[in-house]
């Protein structure tokens, strides 16, 4: 899977890729679906942001979607920031959701962002930092 985030491989993987997300994981403590949506988030284009969005705020897959949020972080589509608002709402996610947001440094987050500060997910309130110093 990680072969395929190649920038070659942005024609013809995500197909593929999107495919296999959504394939029962056969061993969840391999992690293979969270790979795949690391591949997906690093070379998936703009015409796949619905299908993305969809397996992103499906919570049947748990924290195997959060390198999903990558591709919503580089995404120049406009509904890529209030999705990621949203998401910072699901504790799965949290963290990714914030690290993306301050890629796009839009103001819009500032608040969102500033209510994580007091998260009890150490990480989520250190990505939610990361991303207001972007905001500055």
């Amino acid at each position: 899977m990680r072969a395929l985030t190649v920038p070659e491989a942005r024609t013809s993987a995500p197909p593929v890729l999107l495919e296999r997300f959504r394939l029962p994981q056969i061993d969840p403590g391999r992690g293979v679906r969270w790979v795949i949506g690391n591949a997906l988030g690093a070379i998936a284009g703009e015409k796949y942001f619905d299908e993305i969005e969809i397996l992103a705020r499906d919570t049947r897959y748990g924290r195997d979607r959060e390198q999903l949020l990558r591709f919503f972080g580089r995404s120049k589509d406009p509904r890529a920031v209030p999705l990621l608002i949203v998401l910072l709402n699901d504790d799965d996610v949290v963290a990714h959701a914030a690290e993306a947001l301050g890629r796009h440094r839009d103001p819009r987050s500032r608040g969102p962002l500033e209510t994580l500060l007091a998260h009890p997910l150490p990480l989520a309130r250190r990505e939610a930092t990361k991303a207001l110093r972007k905001l500055a």
